[in-house]
């Protein structure tokens, strides 16, 4: 079994600069690399970095993101990025790995039914301004998130640091705790 720390949180709130911050420990992995893989083939881009309001055609790279999203999930399946990195999370040779970008609740609800021990944080209080619709679905379907949080961080008060031991610390333990 291993353990899978999925990170949530609005655009520009931490959640690549938390995951990074893990890549010591953790594998990085994100829904969206395979939806960046297509729309980078699309503008012409390389890797996993470009920024989101880098032009791409006629839109930014971060709207072609969440319009190219919406296509494949309306045509091939809610689950097609899910299912994608499920795969990628059963080959991987790490036992430790962490995601940077659920954003919806069919990711969560599928990650739960795997046999990997499922780790979950929100972030909250930092976002970032860019072009990118802060209505659109991927920016809000956690909002009413039902279930538990395993752990909650405002970014505006938590260093990267601190959220990254009590990460680790919640992995080890399974509670947040001075002496355990």
């Amino acid at each position: 079994m291993k353990v899978v720390v999925l990170i949530s949180g609005k655009k520009g709130s931490g959640k690549t600069t938390t995951a990074n911050a893990l890549s010591h420990k953790y594998t990085i992995m994100a829904f969206a690399d395979c939806l960046k893989d297509i729309v980078n083939q699309i503008g012409g881009f390389s890797g996993y970095s470009v920024p989101k309001d880098t032009p791409c055609g006629n839109k930014t790279y971060g709207q072609m993101l969440q319009e190219t999203g919406t296509f494949i999930r309306c045509n091939f399946g809610e689950d097609y990025f899910v299912d994608r990195v499920i795969e990628k999370i059963n080959n991987c040779s790490h036992n430790y790995i962490a995601i940077h970008d659920l954003r919806y609740l069919n990711e969560m609800e599928k990650m739960m039914t795997t046999e990997h021990r499922i780790i979950t944080v929100r972030l909250f209080g930092r976002t970032s301004e860019d072009s990118r619709d802060t209505s659109h679905r991927s920016e809000c379907d956690l909002d009413n998130y039902s279930g538990k949080w395993d752990l909650m961080f405002n970014t505006l008060v938590f260093e990267v640091d601190d959220i990254v031991k009590d990460i680790e610390t919640f992995v080890k333990y399974g509670q947040l705790c001075v002496k355990c």
